[in-house]
């Protein structure tokens, strides 16, 4: 169960770093003001790095898993 839900955090993972960069791309493309674009995208950085973050236990958890079988 602990594997299944590793691969589903490494899935969802992946779908946030495709989401982030389109994001990204979108808020350049469109954006006008600078101030608020820095804002924005920041906080897209915040996001990435806590999906990377939630990443990191997943594996974490998933070579304790495996460690213990």
């Amino acid at each position: 169960l602990v594997l299944e839900h590793c691969v589903e955090v490494h899935r969802l993972e992946n779908e946030a770093d495709r989401l982030s960069r389109n994001a990204i791309a979108d808020l350049f493309d469109n954006e006008k003001d600078p101030i608020h674009l820095i804002k924005i995208k920041e906080l897209y950085e915040v996001l990435e790095t806590a999906t990377d973050k939630a990443e990191d236990a997943a594996n974490v958890l998933e070579t304790v898993a495996l460690k213990s079988n």
